[in-house]
C-alpha cells in the first residue's frame, strides 16, 4: 500500500514513516512551499552512509525545495539529476508553476548536482541537458551511474544505493514514436499513449538490468520497482484519464483500492537462487510503503530502528522474511492518508478527517474509510478504458460519514459498504482511527493542504 499522491509516498520511503508524521499529510507538495522532510529525520542515503554505501538520485525529488538545504544532495546523496516538482513537460521539462512576484511563468525544471566544486550547495540548473525525452536523460543517468560505479568501487566491495525516481508514466501524457509504434493504432489515443510510457519504463528498467551485468553487479543487487500511488482514472477537476487499476476500484486521488494499492517487484538472483520455489511468485502480505524502509536497512545489516532528539518513531516492519518465505506478513495495520480534505460545501475540515484504515485478523481483510471522496471513485473494467473510446460519465462523490467499511475477503471491489449492516464492527474500526489520529498527526504547514 502507497499513498493516494506522489509526496506523501516519497516521504514515507525515505523516513520509514507514516506521511503523517513528516508533514505530508496527503497531498502534494505545492509550488513554494516552505518546508521539507523534517531536517532532523534521516534519509535513507544518509542512514545507509555508515555502512559504506554510495546514494546517487536520479529522477523526481518533489520532498521540498525552498532551501538548498532541503535539496537530495544536502539529505545524503552523493549526486543528483533530476526535477524538483511533478508534471513537467517530458520533451522540454519545463513546468508552468514556477511562481513569481509578478505571478506564475515557465520555466525549466531540471537540476544536477555531480558534487563539482564550481557547483553551489545542492546542484543547478541542468540547462544544455533538456530538451529531450526524460525517459532517455533518466535512463542515461542512471547507466552512468552504475558503470561509474563498477569501475571505481565493486573491486573494493562498496555498496551502491541508487534512488531511480522516473517521471513516467506520470503526466502530461507523452512518449516517443519508438515506444508508440509498439501499440495499435486503433487503441484509444490517450491509451495508447501511457501503454507506450509503460514501455518507456520497461525500455529503462532492460538498460539498468544491462548495466548491472556489464559492471558485475547483477548478482547480487536487489532491485525493487513500486509505483507511488495508482493509475488516475478522473483528475479532481472531473476530467477523465486513460488509467486502469481494474479489478480495483477507483485510482488516483481516493482511497479506494485502484488508488493506494499498488504492483511491486523484488529482484535478487543471489537470494533466490536460494530460494528457487519463490521465482515468479506473488506474495499478497500486508504492507506499507515504509516497510520499504526496513526492508532495505534488514538486508544491509542496518538497525531500522532510527532514534534520536526530536525523531518520531519508526512505522516500518520488516516484512523481508515473510516475503522471501511466502509467509504471513508480520503487518496487522496501517494507515493511508490522514489528512485533512474538503467536505461536500467546499469548507475544510481538520486534518484527520480524511484517509483509510487497512487491517487484517479474524474478521478478515477490513478497510476503512474516511471523508469526502471526491475524485477517482469509479469502477473500471474490460471496456473502460482499455477499449477504444473514453468513459464519458463518472459516478458522484462518495462521502465516507463518519465512515465506509468494506471487507476485501470477499469484496474486492468495494462495492457492499458495510456501514450500515455491521455498526459494531465500523464503530471499532472507527475507534482505532480516531485513537491513531490522536497519536500520529504531528503539526505541520501542509495540514490545510489536500490534492482535492
Amino acid at each position: 500500500y502507497v499513498q493516494r499522491a506522489c509526496s506523501p509516498t516519497r516521504a514515507a520511503l525515505q523516513t520509514g514513516r507514516y506521511n503523517i508524521r513528516m508533514g505530508f499529510a496527503s497531498g502534494v507538495m505545492k509550488p513554494l512551499k516552505p518546508y521539507c522532510l523534517p531536517l532532523n529525520e534521516t534519509l535513507l542515503p544518509q542512514y545507509l552512509a555508515p555502512l559504506g554505501f554510495v546514494s546517487h538520485a536520479v529522477g523526481k525529488w518533489h520532498l521540498g525545495y525552498y532551501k538548498r538545504r532541503f535539496l537530495p544532495t544536502s539529505r545524503g546523496f552523493m549526486t543528483w539529476l533530476g526535477y524538483l516538482r511533478g508534471a513537467e513537460g517530458h520533451f522540454t521539462q519545463t513546468t508552468g508553476d514556477i511562481c513569481t512576484g509578478s505571478g506564475r511563468v515557465v520555466g525549466t525544471d531540471l537540476w544536477a548536482d555531480y558534487g563539482n566544486a564550481s557547483q553551489p550547495a545542492g546542484g543547478d540548473n541542468a540547462l544544455g541537458s533538456n530538451g529531450t525525452y526524460s525517459g532517455y536523460i533518466y535512463s542515461r543517468r542512471a547507466v552512468e551511474v552504475i558503470t561509474e560505479h563498477g569501475v571505481h568501487y565493486n573491486g573494493e566491495g562498496t555498496p551502491l544505493f541508487l534512488y531511480l525516481a522516473l517521471h513516467n508514466i506520470h503526466g502530461p501524457d507523452e512518449v516517443t514514436p519508438e515506444f508508440l509504434a509498439q501499440y495499435d493504432p486503433e487503441i484509444w489515443p490517450a491509451r495508447r499513449t501511457i501503454d507506450a510510457m509503460v514501455s518507456a519504463v520497461d525500455s529503462t528498467l532492460a538498460n539498468v538490468s544491462a548495466a548491472l551485468t556489464r559492471s558485475g553487479m547483477e548478482e547480487n543487487t536487489i532491485t525493487i520497482v513500486v509505483s507511488d500511488n495508482g493509475g488516475p482514472i478522473q483528475e479532481p477537476g472531473g476530467s477523465w484519464s486513460p488509467g486502469n487499476n481494474f479489478p480495483s476500484r477507483g485510482g488516483k486521488y481516493s482511497f479506494f483500492e485502484g488508488g493506494i494499492k499498488v504492483v511491486g517487484m523484488l529482484m535478487w538472483p543471489r537470494m533466490l537462487k536460494k530460494h528457487p520455489l519463490r521465482i515468479g511468485s506473488v506474495w499478497d502480505g500486508l504492507m506499507a510503503v515504509a516497510d520499504w524502509w526496513s526492508v532495505l536497512c534488514g538486508v544491509a545489516g542496518a538497525d531500522p530502528d532510527d532514534t534520536g532528539p526530536g525523531k518520531v518513531p519508526i512505522d516500518g516492519i520488516n516484512v523481508f522474511p515473510a516475503l522471501l518465505s511466502g509467509g504471513v506478513s508480520p503487518r496487522t495495520e496501517l494507515i493511508i492518508g490522514m489528512g485533512a480534505v474538503r467536505d461536500g460545501g467546499g469548507s475544510q475540515r481538520p486534518i484527520g478527517s480524511n484517509g483509510a484504515l487497512r487491517v487484517g485478523g479474524m474478521h478478515g481483510k477490513l478497510k476503512l474509510i474516511v471523508g469526502h471522496q471526491r475524485a477517482g471513485t469509479a469502477w473500471v473494467g474490460s471496456h473502460y478504458p482499455n477499449a477504444s473510446t473514453p468513459n464519458t460519465t463518472f459516478p458522484p462523490p462518495v462521502l465516507c460519514t463518519p465512515c465506509c467499511l468494506f471487507n476485501l475477503s470477499n469484496d474486492l471491489r468495494e462495492s457492499i459498504d458495510l456501514y450500515h449492516s455491521q455498526p459494531q464492527l465500523a464503530a471499532a474500526m472507527l475507534q482505532r482511527w480516531n485513537v491513531l489520529a490522536k497519536t500520529l498527526i504531528a503539526p505541520n504547514e501542509d495540514g490545510s493542504e489536500d490534492p482535492d
